[in-house]
């Protein structure tokens, strides 16, 4: 009886046990399955309520973290069954009070964060800890809710269902295999991902590892251990992960010994060793090493380079560029590396064409016995950007000047009739008041100096439409290699002396056998040419030209541009006055051996060099800027030239007034044939000290000072006029200033001479550089570099 009783008594409390279990749930009573929905108790308490509203009266209360069961009832409510007074009734649940698991669980694996990781009865932290972890540990388990995972743990042998806080772990990635090198020392496998819950193994710096992915610190590897397979876990900041996608490459080895290492670390074992120079083919694998396939014994290796032993190549094909050589000399080596051997050597500043190959290297072919061989140029050899260099003079700016303004000193107009003033010597003989980039910055281009300009681009950009010049630019070229000369110098120089390939000279001249001018070409034995009008003089222009040219055999326009060079050349250039600031300053020996007095002669000669390397391209170019001691800075222009001339006399009718004119143009007469004498007296002083060039020069300026003289003779009236004192008047030349063409004509023509033959002519809009004034006329330099002169009317 006792033992019915006490079997009673058991079975009463399993059902009262069973009842209170039930009673923490909302039985889904009559819900099917696919409609049922589990969720998680938000608030505490959370209610159900006797209707869809929070003012309807409450059937049951749950604390928060308990596990409910409902179905979908409208937008904001859910629908459930409770037991109240032993009876199952409908009640309601607002969606805001709970979160709902999904219908979907996955399995997942992750790490325990918090220390102790518990894994609760429900899904609250205040309810009981079914279990706990250390830090590092990893765990498996389910979605559930939005702030909860599920897992099933064991307690006293016993399978429970808990709940895991989702801010208490980090959650495994995906699943990916990497390769990387162990960058700690050393790089510890640890037994929980934990740096404290101890190793399996440790790899030394440079090891190559093969692992997983697993969460956001840690990747999983296997490892054995006592031969045993064990998974263990490597910490990110252990190891650096070799590139998903490796690129073939190939470089210079840099080392006198480029190892290829067993490991990533240049402490391991060498599998092969490479000379300086070698190159090398390598792929990218992870951080500063490259991985690399060696034989050894015959039998095929994977090794490692260090980044820092060797340069990478460019890939693809390179643009060939032209440079200049810097040093002296300026090898091509067989390899690139500056301790092997050489193919050939330069001088500094010879042009040089090559290739990029490296970050310090470049590539170039070159021919040893007529063979082309490949060959490799360091970078800090050769330039491809202009060179500037400085040539500093032991004397004062000061004293530069001074020896300028001795013996009559340069003069201010081309006429050489106007004294230029200390201020205006002082402006254009100071190197700091010309700007690199503008064109009066061309007046030190280091005329000695090769540009290394591209044939078919100065063909198809400079020279086309230049007349008899037209496609020569070949000759150019090969005459400015062949006499150390710039070629776009002798280009402007040829284009000025021949009006633009088209002078009598310049076209060629039919000669018989003896070198004497033929009408009739088919009679001709010879054409020559002159297109630096060598020879010529103002009483034989054409047949003392067309002498000098058949004595030096220039029989085609090549030969006459290749062979003229030569005393361009010699004159100025190969004695070192190698720069138009040099021809006109000779800073070497101040105001001995100039090409010419006017004060801005070398600033004008720029215009025409300016103009053919704005056409182009492909070049390099060398200055030589000199510097004085105590050279000031960059001053204001100096104001405009004045100088005194007399104005054109009024008269008025009277009898009286005849002789007295006759006697003002007598003496003007007298005035213009002392000037004439004058002018050849001094045209021929200088002529034992310049060249032919600087002789014909200045006879270009006797003619100007003639038409001068000649343009300022006195008008007579027809009538019997009466002479009023000549008044003096100051005119204002606006030497090197810029005029732009304004004028009621459609054109402008441009002459040779004031009141002389039109040479070409002008639109309105035009800019033209103004060189000198006479009587109304300005002297002008077009922008295509052409020489006349225009009514100053037409200039604003």
């Amino acid at each position: 009886m006792l033992v019915s009783l006490f079997k009673t008594r058991q079975i009463m409390r399993k059902v009262f046990a069973c009842l209170i279990l039930a009673a923490a749930f909302v039985i889904p009573h009559g819900v099917h399955a696919d409609t049922s929905l589990q969720g998680v108790a938000l608030k505490d308490p959370t209610n159900v309520y006797q209707k869809a509203s929070t003012n309807a009266k409450v059937l049951k209360s749950y604390q928060k973290g308990s596990v409910l069961i409902y179905e979908s009832h409208n937008s904001s409510w859910y629908k459930a069954k409770v037991k109240v007074n032993g009876k199952y009734v409908n009640g309601y649940i607002d969606k805001n009070d709970v979160d709902t698991a999904t219908n979907s669980p996955k399995s997942l694996s992750g790490l325990a964060l918090k220390n102790p990781t518990a894994v609760y009865a429900s899904a609250s932290s205040d309810s009981k800890k079914l279990k706990t972890y250390a830090v590092g540990k990893k765990l498996t388990y389910r979605t559930f809710t939005s702030q909860w995972y599920q897992a099933t743990v064991y307690v006293n042998g016993k399978k429970k269902t808990g709940y895991i806080y989702q801010n208490d772990t980090e959650t495994a990635a995906a699943s990916e295999s990497f390769e990387g090198i162990a960058t700690a020392n050393p790089a510890h496998v640890y037994k929980e991902a934990s740096r404290d819950g101890g190793s399996w193994k440790n790899y030394q710096t440079g090891s190559i590892l093969k692992y997983e992915a697993f969460s956001q610190n840690w990747y999983q590897a296997t490892v054995y251990v006592n031969g045993k397979r064990k998974t263990g876990f490597i910490h990110h900041a252990d190891v650096t992960n070799a590139v998903s996608n490796p690129q073939t490459l190939q470089g210079i080895a840099l080392e006198k010994s480029t190892g290829v290492y067993s490991q990533a670390t240049t402490g391991s074992k060498k599998l092969k060793s490479y000379a300086e120079g070698t190159i090398l083919k390598f792929q990218t694998f992870a951080g500063s090493w490259y991985k690399a396939t060696v034989y050894v014994s015959g039998k095929k290796k994977t090794g490692y380079i260090y980044a820092n032993h060797v340069e990478e190549l460019f890939e693809g094909k390179q643009k060939a560029l032209n440079g200049r050589a810097v040093k002296k000399p300026t090898n091509v080596y067989q390899k690139p590396s500056r301790s092997g051997k050489t193919w050939k050597s330069y001088q500094s500043g010879t042009i040089l064409k090559f290739e990029p190959f490296s970050k310090n290297w470049f590539k170039a072919t070159v021919y040893v016995s007529g063979k082309a061989k490949t060959g490799y140029i360091h970078a800090s050899d050769v330039t491809t950007e202009d060179i500037t260099n400085i040539t500093k003079y032991p004397y004062t700016f000061k004293h530069m000047v001074d020896m300028q303004m001795k013996n009559g000193g340069p003069k201010s107009d081309g006429a050489g009739k106007i004294k230029a003033t200390r201020e205006e010597v002082e402006y254009y003989a100071n190197p700091s008041n010309f700007r690199k980039g503008t064109d009066a910055y061309y007046q030190f281009l280091d005329l000695s100096q090769s540009a290394g300009l591209n044939e078919k681009e100065v063909n198809e950009k400079v020279l086309k439409g230049e007349g008899i010049l037209e496609g020569e630019a070949k000759a150019f070229i090969d005459a400015g290699k062949a006499n150390n000369i710039n070629e776009a110098y002798l280009i402007a120089h040829t284009i000025h002396e021949t009006g633009h390939g088209t002078s009598t000279l310049a076209k060629g001249v039919p000669v018989d056998e003896k070198g004497n001018i033929v009408k009739d070409k088919k009679k001709a034995k010879y054409i020559v040419y002159n297109m630096y009008g060598y020879g010529a003089k103002d009483s034989c222009p054409v047949e003392c030209g067309v002498k000098y040219a058949f004595d030096h055999k220039w029989f085609t326009p090549y030969e006459s541009i290749v062979g003229g060079a030569e005393q361009v050349a010699a004159n100025y250039i190969s004695k070192g006055q190698n720069t138009l600031y040099k021809m006109k300053w000779n800073p070497d020996k101040p105001a001995t051996h100039q090409y010419a007095t006017h004060v801005q002669w070398a600033v004008s000669q720029t215009a025409q060099l300016a103009r053919i390397y704005r056409l182009l391209d492909n070049f390099i170019l060398v200055y030589d800027v000199p510097q004085f001691e105590a050279q000031p800075g960059a001053s204001a222009k100096p104001k405009l030239a004045k100088f005194k001339v007399a104005e054109v006399p009024k008269t008025t009718k009277d009898d009286a007034g005849a002789s007295t004119a006759k006697q003002q143009s007598d003496e003007k007469q007298k005035e213009v044939a002392d000037d004439k004498n004058a002018a050849k007296e001094n045209a021929s002083a200088n002529q034992a000290e310049y060249s032919t060039d600087n002789a014909k020069q200045q006879s270009d300026d006797k003619q100007q000072t003639d038409a001068e003289n000649d343009a300022s003779k006195e008008e007579t009236s027809d009538d019997t006029e009466k002479s009023v004192p000549a008044k003096e008047k100051e005119v204002i030349i606006p030497n090197g200033e810029y005029g732009v063409i304004e004028s009621e004509d459609i054109e402008v023509s441009v002459l040779e001479q004031p009141e002389g033959k039109t040479i070409s002519s002008l639109t309105n809009g035009a800019k033209v550089k103004i060189l000198d004034y006479q009587n109304n006329w300005y002297k002008v330099e077009t922008e295509d570099g052409e020489i006349g002169w225009i009514p100053s009317k037409a200039v604003h």
